[in-house]
């Protein structure tokens, strides 16, 4: 595998996280938006407490699905300055160096 393809899977990769991200955060506002009370479930889910478990079980979910939006940034974000660090130690190898071998012929 080629420099350049390493630094294109690098940057494929981390589009594909970014992406994954973005779906998390889609999903975790749907999640927000979902709310169901007592009018939406019926007159019992008052008293059986059904209201405070779907409340309980929505705020679990919004977490959750936050948390795996905020992480899968991170991994893109990081694959990201991998491959800036690898872009900028190439440049600068090449530049420490050039001139100092040159091929016969």
């Amino acid at each position: 595998m080629t420099y350049e393809v390493q630094l294109a899977a690098l940057k494929t990769d981390a589009d594909m996280w970014d992406q994954t991200s973005d779906a998390l955060l889609t999903a975790e506002n749907n999640a927000w938006s979902q709310n169901l009370g007592e009018y939406e479930l019926s007159w019992a889910a008052e008293a059986v407490g059904l209201t405070t478990t779907y409340s309980s079980i929505q705020n679990k979910v919004g977490m959750l699905l936050a948390g795996g939006s905020t992480e899968t940034g991170k991994i893109s974000n990081t694959l990201l300055t991998i491959k800036h660090n690898y872009e900028v130690n190439e440049n600068s190898a090449e530049q420490q160096y050039r001139g100092a071998w040159e091929p016969i012929g």
